[in-house]
C-alpha cells in the first residue's frame, strides 16, 4: 500500500488494493474466516455512513453558498490580504483553521475550504500537493487542540478529566502548529535562491 501510494497511484485504488490484499492474506493464512471478512467489510462501510452523510450535506450547503456568491465573497476577502506565494500559503492556513475552529470537524473543514483553497493556490502558484498538505496539517492541528472537538472530548471522557486538563500534554499538535509555519517560510525562501 505504501509503495503504491508513493508511486502516485490514485488514493481510492490504493485503499481498495490495501483492503483486498489484507482480506486475502487473512483468509489465505486461515486467520480470518471468510464470513468474518465480509462482516468486517460491512462494519467498516457502516461506520463510514456518518461521514458520508455529513460530506453530502456540506457539499449541498457549499453549493448553495457558491450559488449565492458566498465563495466569491470569501475569495475576495482572502485574496485582498494575500500577497505572493508565501501569503497564499498563510491565507490557506488561516482559512482552513477558521473553518475547523468554527465547525470542530476537520473533515467538514477540508470539504468546505477546498474550493476556496484551490482558487487561491491556482492564482498564486502554490502547487496542489502543497496546498493540500497545508489544509490537512492545519485541520489536524486545530482538531487536536479544540477542547470541544471530538478527539479531546473522547480522550477526556476516557481519562475522566476535563478537555482543558489535557491541553498541556498535546505535544504533537502544538509542535506541528509551531514548526509548519517555519518550514513553509524556510522552504519558500530556499526555492527562491538560485
Amino acid at each position: 500500500v505504501l509503495v503504491t501510494a508513493l508511486c502516485g497511484m490514485n488514493v481510492v485504488l490504493v485503499l481498495a488494493l490495501g483492503t483486498l490484499l489484507s482480506l486475502g492474506v487473512g483468509i489465505g493464512l486461515g486467520e480470518l474466516p471468510a464470513a468474518e471478512a465480509f462482516r468486517a467489510v460491512g462494519d467498516g462501510v457502516a461506520k463510514m455512513y456518518d461521514i458520508t452523510a455529513i460530506s453530502l450535506v456540506v457539499a449541498g450547503v457549499l453549493g448553495l453558498v457558491r450559488e449565492n456568491g458566498g465563495i466569491d465573497w470569501l475569495l475576495r476577502h482572502v485574496l485582498r490580504r494575500v500577497r505572493g506565494r508565501r501569503g497564499a500559503q498563510a491565507g490557506i492556513a488561516v482559512l482552513v483553521s477558521a473553518v475547523d475552529v468554527a465547525t470542530a470537524n476537520n473533515t467538514v473543514a477540508i470539504v468546505m475550504a477546498g474550493p476556496v483553497v484551490r482558487d487561491v493556490a491556482q492564482r498564486h502558484g502554490v502547487s496542489p500537493a502543497r496546498a493540500a498538505s497545508i489544509v490537512d496539517i492545519y485541520a489536524s492541528v486545530w482538531q487536536g487542540l479544540l477542547p470541544y472537538g471530538a478527539q479531546l472530548l473522547a480522550a477526556a471522557a476516557a481519562a475522566s478529566v476535563t478537555p482543558a486538563a489535557l491541553l498541556p500534554w498535546l505535544f504533537y499538535p502544538i509542535l506541528m502548529g509551531l514548526t509548519v509555519p517555519l518550514v513553509l517560510l524556510i522552504r519558500t525562501s530556499v526555492r527562491r535562491k538560485p
